[in-house]
């Protein structure tokens, strides 16, 4: 049977705000910085109302219709993400290039709302400003719809337990939630590595589904077992906040907390995963039983007339919003990031505004057929227009699918550079190093500039980026550069080198971009490094650049070992890139940004050569 439960305002209200959040967050990540909270929220109201549509029908029938449950989902969610997908696909794939990598597999993996675990497999990050995928923001639909595919199911089970015992059911499906929830919450604090791309337990169905059970358990707590109450299923009588004042103070300040973490919070602060989304999502619990309640400072804030047409729009907004802001800089890659901004704003509302009259709506209100054959009503020449639009729209999407690459122009750039290297140490291993002398005793008058056979450079992939300048300016010089590497991968290999005699008078250090040295959980790493590398050898530590929140970290350990220890020097690619514009993808440099990187080592280099050390306070991205 069809079952409605109580309409609240609010929540309308709040969804405007949770759908603002992200937006400003993708589009002026520096105002909102934690905007990416908003997501939870939507997972707090999808649990909320999902487990009360569920509820009442338990009330109502003794039972779960499951293909009624799953048809009102899919209708309701399945066409326009379908729609936006098919129509990001099409245009992605004419413009071509790296927007399209790997666009086979996102449009499969979205299409079957299994993104977030295609994601995960693909070691794709979120949080990264380079390399992000188009359809990247249907992890959250995907991990709805999996808990949309599985919920009713337990809560089916849970009553077949209990012998439709409505009196035992609610207690059992309550803790049962709760312990779920917990469950999430603690494998996202464990699976979390500070020092890791926290992408996995961001994206992880398993790590980031307690928002959803929350709402759940809100919505067991508030949801009237009743059966004469259909038309009231969320009654006072339930709610938490009898007395007014801590109906308007309580869910307020929990709304103020909200705002007051998604203005503060980071995203890779270790912080966000180890309570700080389960904190988002109690806030969020708080402020939706204060809106059930109504009649409230709550309910009078999230009643405001431009947050509920935000809330009504936000399914719409939220599916278009990325794929604008992504294909933008593609099409105007000189513009400023705030014109970008506010162009992707404007855009975003118009075409939201358009697919939610004539896609979302007319679904929802009517379904399938109705609406797809009200497309081709009227004359000739609209059904003509319609047909040839919807052949187009396939044509080109079946081709940009066809046509998609498998690999950036940047991987392969790398992988190209990578196999030249390999050669290239090849041949310089046949050569036997000179014996190094202890550089930092060398008087500063008998110094000279090192040649290229006197120096080795172990680094990650912005180093291999920049090995042709490298080597151009320090001929002879072995470099041992890859893709992903952290210091914990560069530590044996310094050991290896030296064991063997291979590691020269002069070392340059060129990694931090995949995490600080600390960040695999050894605090001793640097002296380490120190210690492998050995007091006869000069050791020059490249500081890194990045769109990485731990950079500003990364370069303050790397500070401090340079004040700390004579024969430690700083390579400051960290302020040369600043004056940088020639970036692939805003970390790695392209030609131009590679001599920059080259140069910043010579500078370094310099440094040890006169005898004076320039070590900078501090350096942010």
């Amino acid at each position: 049977m069809h079952v409605r439960i109580r309409q609240i305002a609010g929540l309308d209200g709040l969804r405007g705000v949770a759908v603002a959040a992200v937006v400003l967050y993708h589009f002026f990540g520096d105002i909102l910085p934690g905007g990416f909270m908003g997501v939870d929220v939507f997972f707090v109201l999808s649990g909320f109302l999902i487990t009360s549509i569920l509820l009442r029908e338990v009330a109502l029938t003794q039972g779960v219709s499951f293909r009624i449950f799953w048809r009102r989902r899919l209708r309701r969610i399945a066409p326009l993400a379908l729609f936006v997908l098919i129509m990001t696909t099409a245009v992605v794939g004419t413009i071509g290039g790296d927007l399209a990598v790997k666009l086979r597999a996102q449009f499969f993996g979205t299409a079957f709302f299994v993104n977030n675990w295609v994601q995960i497999a693909n070691a794709e990050s979120y949080f990264a400003k380079s390399d992000i995928q188009v359809t990247a923001h249907y992890w959250s639909l995907a991990i709805e719809e999996q808990y949309y595919l599985i919920w009713p199911i337990l809560v089916w089970l849970v009553l077949l337990a209990v012998r439709r015992n409505a009196t035992r059911f609610r207690p059992r499906m309550a803790v049962l939630t709760a312990v779920l929830a917990v469950a999430s919450m603690v494998a996202m604090a464990v699976i979390f590595d500070p020092q890791q791309d926290p992408s996995r337990v961001y994206y992880g169905t398993d790590t980031h589904a307690f928002g959803l059970l929350l709402g759940s358990l809100v919505a067991l707590l508030l949801t009237s077992p009743v059966r004469s109450r259909v038309a009231d299923s969320h009654p006072r009588r339930l709610n938490w906040f009898k007395h007014q004042l801590l109906a308007d103070w309580v869910p307020a300040l929990a709304f103020v907390g909200l705002v007051a973490m998604m203005m503060t919070v980071h995203a890779e602060s270790a912080f966000t995963y180890r309570g700080g989304l389960v904190i988002a999502s109690l806030l969020t619990s708080v402020v939706v039983m204060g809106l059930a309640r109504g009649d409230n400072a709550i309910d009078e804030w999230m009643n405001i007339r431009v947050l509920r047409w935000l809330g009504h729009r936000s399914f719409s907004i939220y599916l278009w919003h990325w794929p604008i802001v992504m294909v933008l800089p593609v099409l105007a890659p000189k513009a400023p990031d705030w014109l970008i901004g506010i162009v992707a704003v404007v855009l975003t509302a118009a075409i939201s505004e358009w697919s939610f009259n004539h896609i979302e709506t007319p679904f929802r209100r009517h379904g399938y057929r109705k609406t797809i054959k009200g497309w081709f009503s009227g004359g000739v020449m609209r059904k003509l227009s319609v047909g040839f639009a919807v052949v187009l729209v396939g044509a080109l999407t079946a081709c940009g699918l066809a046509t998609a690459p498998s690999e950036s122009s940047l991987e392969k750039d790398l992988k190209e550079k990578s196999e030249r290297l390999q050669k290239a140490n090849e041949e310089a291993a046949k050569t036997t190093p000179p014996v190094p002398k202890d550089g930092s005793k060398i008087p500063v008058e008998d110094r000279k500039m090192p040649s290229g056979n006197k120096i080795s450079m172990v680094g990650d992939s912005v180093m291999l980026a920049s090995v042709d300048a490298l080597q151009e300016k320090f001929p002879g010089t072995t470099v041992d550069a890859a893709q992903s590497r952290h210091y914990i991968a560069a530590l044996p290999i310094l050991q290896q080198m030296a064991d063997a005699g291979t590691l020269r008078e002069f070392v340059v250090l060129g990694l931090g971009t995949n995490g600080p040295s600390d960040g695999a959980g050894d605090p001793e790493m640097l002296k380490k490094i120190r210690e492998a590398v050995g007091k006869d050898r000069v050791i020059i530590y490249v500081m890194p650049y990045g769109d990485r929140d731990w950079m500003a970290h990364a370069n303050e350990e790397l500070i401090a070992e340079a004040k700390k220890t004579p024969n430690v020097y700083l390579a400051n690619w960290c302020e040369a890139a600043k004056e940088n514009d020639d970036f692939v993808d805003g970390i790695h440099p392209g030609e131009k940004g590679a001599k920059l990187y080259a140069g910043a080592v010579k500078d370094a280099l310099k440094q040890w050569k006169s005898g004076k050390k320039d070590i900078p306070q501090s350096c942010s991205n």
